[in-house]
């Protein structure tokens, strides 16, 4: 007894010295900043400037995840500028999407594994009931008929000396918060883009309702150099250069009905519906783009997005499992009681001659109790290999997460500077089609007034049209742009 007491001191004792060495360089739940961050776009927080008060420009700054702070600035609306249409798909995305069920089955997978590994730190009870009828020669007792009846509860304890079920436990209840924060970004990016197909299913509208205008426009051009080629005025090239221009718009338009159908399938296979109709309704304009916000933008901000908590979270359960890994080279402790009744009856040849038959009944309460010590003396160093694995994937996930972090911030950086861009090339185009209608108009009176042929004319209509069709993919642009953002965001549409 002395011995084994012994043998768990010294047993802990080296678990706690090996789970130590580890905790010196584990990762754990401390995450670290990225170095650089971009300066227009993302500003560190007052309470992280006065966190970082005296520290080296070499030394990164470290923060907690449990110190977060909540926002009430924060504004989490789908990007439906104010759309009824789109907030109505993009509600029904969010409840029959294929990709919504997925997740969810995952989540579903990821607690069930959570709970298979908790249950492996409590006691195994079982129950046990058995029946035998032997019947045997035993020398001068002759024939001996035995029946017994036996029902036990063998109970069986794994202790956990060294936390490695706790934290097989802990690492997989991680996983489960890790595949639940996957489904909030899973919803931020299908409302995204659903966003994105309806935008483009406006576009395809607008660009042939614009279409529609301009043909007009060309035809009645045309029916003009028409009537001047019959008084002997303009000439056959008039004529046929305007009609290859109409031959080109009609090929354009003739392209859209297809491209519609397009737009129109994509956004049911992003709502999971297959065989139903659904309103997507008539808009053929875009909505009102707003001015671009004021941002300013918190680090905290990018640690609310749902992809990048989520890795923070696999960076933990990565971690936690080194730590099994480590706790699995250690000996291990068993514990086995069981308790149980026994019934039995006998009867042999040399009893039953004896006065009374000579029949045996006995019943009582009966139990077993032991305990065990296992290590691997060698295991072709399967352990140490194992352990050097689960360091891999927590220096992996570390990677990834920080990749993830400086990929957030550039994004929004992107979108904050493409969207300045987009709107400076907006309003350029704006004045560029006001230039276009006035050289025009300038041409079709100096083509009325016998001054110059037909060609001039015909060159400012298409730089009008094409003006005009750069207006709209620029509005369009925009609107993807601020979708991007939202995204980038993590479905932070503003941050004042």
């Amino acid at each position: 007894m002395k011995f084994l007491r012994v043998l768990i001191f010294f047993s802990v004792a080296l678990a706690m010295t090996g789970c130590r060495s580890y905790a010196e360089r584990t990762h754990g739940e401390d995450l670290l900043y990225p170095t650089t961050v971009p300066s227009s776009g993302a500003e560190k927080s007052p309470a992280r400037e006065d966190a970082t008060e005296g520290v080296d420009e070499d030394e990164r700054e470290r923060i907690r995840f449990e110190d977060l702070r909540e926002s009430s600035e924060l504004d989490l609306r789908y990007p439906s500028f104010g759309d009824p249409v789109l907030a109505r798909l993009i509600e029904r995305g969010l409840e029959s999407s294929h990709d919504i069920a997925a997740t969810l089955a995952r989540i579903r997978l990821a607690w069930a594994m959570a709970d298979q590994a908790r249950a492996a730190r409590f006691p195994v009870v079982s129950a046990n009931a058995s029946a035998l009828r032997a019947s045997v020669i035993q020398g001068p007792l002759g024939r001996v008929e035995t029946t017994s009846f036996t029902v036990s509860l063998p109970i069986r304890w794994e202790l956990d000396l060294y936390g490695r079920f706790a934290s097989e436990h802990l690492a997989a209840k991680d996983m489960a918060r890790a595949s639940e924060l996957d489904f909030e970004a899973m919803r931020i990016s299908l409302a995204a883009t659903i966003a994105e197909a309806y935008i483009g299913l406006i576009a395809v509208r607008a660009e042939r309702a614009l279409l529609d205008e301009q043909l007009e426009v060309n035809r009645q051009y045309l029916e003009l150099v028409e009537l001047r080629y019959q008084s002997g005025i303009a000439s056959a090239v008039d004529v046929h250069q305007q009609n290859q221009q109409v031959a080109a718009l009609e090929s354009q338009r003739d392209l859209l009905e297809g491209q519609e159908t397009v737009s129109k399938n994509a956004i049911h296979l992003l709502l999971g519906i297959t065989g139903e109709s659904i309103d997507l309704g008539d808009r053929m304009d875009f909505p009102i783009i707003e001015d671009a916000p004021e941002l300013s933008i918190p680090l905290e901000l990018f640690e609310r997005r749902p992809d990048i908590r989520a890795a923070a979270m696999r960076v933990e359960a990565y971690d936690r499992r080194v730590r099994a890994a480590i706790a699995a080279q250690l000996p291990s402790l068993r514990l086995e009681f069981t308790p149980g009744y026994t019934a039995i009856r006998a009867i042999s040849d040399f009893s039953a001659s004896l006065p009374g038959g000579g029949r045996d009944f006995r019943t009582g309460v009966q139990w077993t109790a032991g305990a065990s010590m296992d290590v691997a003396v060698f295991d072709g160093l399967l352990g140490p290999a194992i352990a050097r694995a689960r360091r891999a994937e927590v220096d992996e996930a570390l990677a990834l997460y920080q990749q993830l972090f400086q990929s957030a911030i550039v994004e929004v950086e992107n979108s904050i500077a493409l969207e300045e861009q987009q709107r400076r090339a907006l309003d350029n185009l704006e004045r560029q089609r006001e230039f276009a209608v006035q050289m025009l108009e300038s041409s079709k009176e100096r083509y009325q007034a016998g001054l110059s042929d037909f060609l001039p004319v015909l060159t400012a209509l298409r730089t009008l049209q094409q003006t005009e069709q750069g207006i709209l993919n620029a509005r369009r642009n925009l609107l993807t742009i601020q979708v991007q953002r939202y995204r980038a965001l993590g479905g932070v549409i503003a941050a004042q």
